[in-house]
């Protein structure tokens, strides 16, 4: 079903041909990192047109699941595509963290430009802590913003959410609810059984590895040679370095699975192996796809990525090669330093 603004239902089973929503808590496929305010996104489309004048509204799209009708969120609507010369058409809609895409031009309660508003007042200001807003709310820190009020012009709102966030080591989205919350990864309770999991469904995970965040790095402080260092402009060296790096016992990977649509972005959920040992996965991107059936696409980003030896021959070639090439230009790399390197032939 498809509910509109106002609450009335338009559209049902009879007029909409599938729903596709997907959520990330990440930007990075290598770390798992926080600091990031998420927007999930939906695309509906519809066995006909749709009329003029619905851009900007609100939308609701629920699914049936197991007898219940479950709500999948409060989504704007930013574009209709009604597809020439068929009657099909795609309506394209953001989550509600969509609104603060808008240039930051405040300055907190009446600070002036000469001075550093705090975490809390900087939050304040850009969305209104009352419960009508947050799901819970959230203990903020009264650190300073490291960076001068007048600069703060060139980031949009939902960037100082996520840059806030991420300065407690969170990030931070909007529930089905229409509140925000800011959280880390947890546990949700769900574990997908072997029977839900589609036959090309776990692509890849790790063994034994655990899924660490990065270290939180703040302005142009990026160690020589890190790599998927997490900057975060807004905060000091001194408070980063008192943030705790949270670690997760999870494994990278990627698996296709009998979607469920309580699983959220930012939950743990558990993996039954076919040997009946159960991994747990950090729902770092998923697409739910219902077209009749739902389908769940999670993917749990983290360390490293071990591939399974169910590939083909090809896959496992071009993964050797692929090995080789990069120890060939690391000892490249170093005969050419420092004269002592010897490339591996």
């Amino acid at each position: 079903s498809l509910y509109m603004a106002g609450g009335t239902r338009i559209y049902d089973n009879s007029t909409i041909s599938r729903i596709v929503l997907h959520e990330s808590v990440s930007t990075n496929r290598d770390f798992i990192l926080p600091g990031v305010a998420v927007c999930a996104s939906v695309e509906i489309t519809l066995k006909c047109h749709l009329e003029d004048g619905f851009i900007g509204y609100d939308c609701n799209p629920a699914i049936a699941y197991d007898d219940t009708v479950v709500l999948l969120g409060s989504y704007v609507i930013t574009d209709v595509d009604n597809k020439p010369g068929s009657t099909q058409s795609v309506i394209y809609a953001s989550d509600l963290m969509s609104l603060y895409d808008i240039d930051y031009t405040g300055v907190p309660d009446g600070l002036t430009e000469d001075d550093i508003p705090t975490f809390r007042q900087l939050l304040n200001d850009i969305v209104p802590m009352t419960l009508d807003n947050w799901e819970t709310v959230p203990s903020i820190s009264d650190e300073p913003v490291a960076l001068a009020v007048k600069q703060l012009h060139s980031y949009t709102e939902r960037e100082l959410i996520g840059y806030i966030a991420g300065a407690h080591g969170m990030f931070a989205q909007r529930t089905n609810n229409y509140k925000m919350r800011m959280r880390w990864y947890e546990p949700c309770g769900l574990t997908v059984p072997q029977k839900a999991i589609y036959i090309d469904g776990l692509m890849r995970r790790t063994f034994g590895d655990v899924a660490q965040v990065a270290d939180i790095y703040c302005g142009d402080d990026v160690e020589d040679g890190g790599f998927g260092a997490y900057t975060n402009d807004l905060i000091s060296k001194t408070y980063a370095a008192s943030v705790t790096d949270p670690t997760i016992t999870a494994s990278p990977g990627e698996l296709r699975y009998r979607g469920h649509p309580a699983v959220e972005a930012g939950d743990i959920i558990g993996v039954e192996c076919r040997d009946g040992s159960i991994i747990h996965m950090a729902v770092s991107e998923q697409t739910l796809t219902f077209a009749g059936g739902l389908v769940g696409s999670i993917q749990s980003h983290g360390m490293q990525y071990h591939v399974l030896s169910s590939l083909s021959g090809t896959d496992r070639d071009v993964l050797r090669l692929r090995s080789r090439i990069t120890k060939l230009q690391t000892a490249s790399t170093t005969e050419e330093g420092d004269g002592n390197g010897t490339a591996d032939t």
